[in-house]
């Protein structure tokens, strides 16, 4: 348990130098008087940071508040909102090494087994209980340098997963001419996490299954909870 009042990072976390007006004024007069390069190699900053700080000195100098002062560093002796954070960071790094999926709900799964009370005060004291509660969860989980999903570059392009679909129906249907499309289905298994259900937060499965003709079947969905799935909010569901 970490102790209550104190701020605690757990091992492995850099945290991004946040030098004050000062300090950018310092490496710039150093910079301006020999080079960026041995003002950067000199003072332990990036070259292009402080050739930023060269082009906007102006601005640097003419800044009305305390050139001394940092701000949003530290532990400025504020008491952590979120209970036994250290044992949340330890749990959330647990289910990174078993490659499962770190959210909000996990999270707050994690806190419900001894801080419900904590929990339910938070929810009452906003005016977006809930939603409140999964943006500081987000928050949390950000500033203790858990990135969030990111658009990567396909390995394969479209046209060559299009050529190998083509293959391999041509292959099935070679294979397997006698087979009546009404007797042919194709199913796929997804995870579905359900991030704004306050009781049940944890992951389902859905079956998706459509007919060699066409037709879609109904979405199967494997779940502890019992779940109650309207069928009139879309036209589209089958």
């Amino acid at each position: 348990m970490a102790t209550q009042g104190v701020l605690t990072y757990p091992k492995g976390i850099t945290h991004r130098t946040r030098p004050s007006i000062a300090q950018k004024l310092h490496a710039v007069q150093i910079a301006t008087a020999s080079s960026v390069h041995h003002a950067a190699q000199s003072l332990g900053y990036g070259e292009r940071t402080v050739r930023r700080w060269v082009m906007e000195q102006d601005k640097l100098r003419n800044f009305s508040g305390s050139k001394a002062r940092k701000r949003n560093t530290g532990n400025c002796e504020a008491v952590p909102i979120i209970p036994d954070g250290h044992d949340l960071v330890i749990h959330m790094k647990d289910l990174r090494r078993q490659d499962l999926a770190v959210t909000s709900s996990h999270m707050l799964q994690f806190l419900r087994a001894d801080h419900t009370d904590w929990i339910e005060n938070y929810k009452s004291t906003r005016k977006t209980g809930y939603k409140s509660l999964l943006r500081l969860l987000k928050h949390f989980a950000d500033r203790h340098g858990f990135s969030k999903q990111r658009i990567c570059r396909q390995k394969k392009t479209q046209e060559d997963l299009e050529a190998t679909r083509l293959e391999f129906g041509r292959y099935f249907h070679d294979k397997y001419h006698g087979v009546a499309m009404d007797t042919l289905y194709n199913a796929d298994e997804t995870g579905i996490y359900v991030a704004n259900s306050e009781s049940h937060s944890y992951r389902m499965t859905a079956l998706l299954t459509i007919r060699g003709d066409g037709a879609k079947l109904p979405i199967f969905l494997s779940s502890v909870a019992r779940i109650e799935l309207g069928t009139n909010c879309n036209d589209w569901y089958p």
